[in-house]
């Protein structure tokens, strides 16, 4: 990054990445594989792999073709159906919501 002073990717002493534009850190891997996205603070135990913050609005967008679905999939398993034991699902041909399992 020649040139540019307020553009990082650094490695610090705690086991931990950090990638910073702007002059502000934007992403971390912490010492415990978590991602964390504007934040230092990982989020609620049961479910600190990613967390997402900002001061104002928040949020994650999945993008999927307009006669498609965008689909998050919860799994207990590595193969077969256990790699999709349940779904939420946004159907963009009729645009609804839906719980698959």
């Amino acid at each position: 990054h020649y040139g540019d002073t307020d553009t990082a990717i650094r490695f610090n002493g705690d086991d931990t990445i950090t990638a910073e534009t702007g002059g502000s850190e934007r992403l971390r891997i912490d010492s415990g594989g978590r991602l964390l996205l504007g934040t230092t603070t990982e989020g609620h135990a049961a479910g600190d792999n990613l967390t997402v913050a900002d001061a104002g609005n928040s949020g994650i967008t999945i993008r999927s073709g307009t006669s498609n679905n965008g689909v998050l999939y919860f799994s207990d398993g590595t193969s077969g159906s256990a790699e999709y034991r349940g779904a939420v699902q946004y159907n963009h041909t009729d645009n609804y919501l839906s719980a698959r399992h």
